[in-house]
């Protein structure tokens, strides 16, 4: 018993005592609405974008491009508290976190490689799947289109033909 409380006691008196004063105070701020916008044009809970078929011979270097393709989130029935909407794309199991664009999904048999999906939003300008937002759009009439496109992307100066099935998480950020 003696022992356990001299060990323990000289335990105590190594461990160094720190003190230091805040550099900094972190305010979090924040709103909870009552309401949410609906997504009009998703069935399900997911919005299929058919992307087209393009000729593996049209990529030769790596970053080439292709098949670029519009697609939008339709909102609807927004509350009136809510003037301005974004989208989100998260992290998930499909998404390269070092080029954040999406790779072609593990479970695609016979799937392309060396190519991945890019999303851009409406001026063009990509957007990273990791965590990356569109701009914001303004809520008129209680409605509000997100508009962005999708291309390949290639990752080699070989593209192999395939299926190029991916996906990703969005979320609608209120502002």
């Amino acid at each position: 018993m003696k022992k356990t409380v001299l060990v323990s006691l000289f335990a105590a008196a190594m461990i160094p005592a720190f003190a230091s004063a805040a550099d900094l105070t972190i305010n979090f701020t924040g709103n909870i609405t009552d309401q949410t916008c609906t997504i009009s044009n998703a069935t399900g809970g997911a919005l299929n974008v058919a992307m087209p078929s393009v000729s593996a011979s049209q990529f030769k270097a790596v970053g080439d491009v292709g098949g670029a393709t519009p697609f939008q989130v339709t909102l609807t029935n927004c509350p009136a508290t809510v003037t301005k909407v974004a989208g989100l794309f998260e992290l998930g199991p499909n998404v390269d976190t070092t080029t954040g664009n999406l790779k072609i999904a593990t479970a695609t048999a016979g799937k392309a490689a060396n190519v991945q999906v890019q999303l851009l939003d409406s001026t063009g300008a990509k957007v990273r799947a990791d965590g990356g937002k569109t701009p914001s759009v303004n809520i008129s009439s209680g409605g509000a289109t997100i508009n962005m496109f999708s291309q390949y992307y290639a990752t080699a100066a070989t593209v192999t033909a395939g299926k190029t099935d991916t996906s990703v998480g969005f979320t609608v950020v209120y502002n």
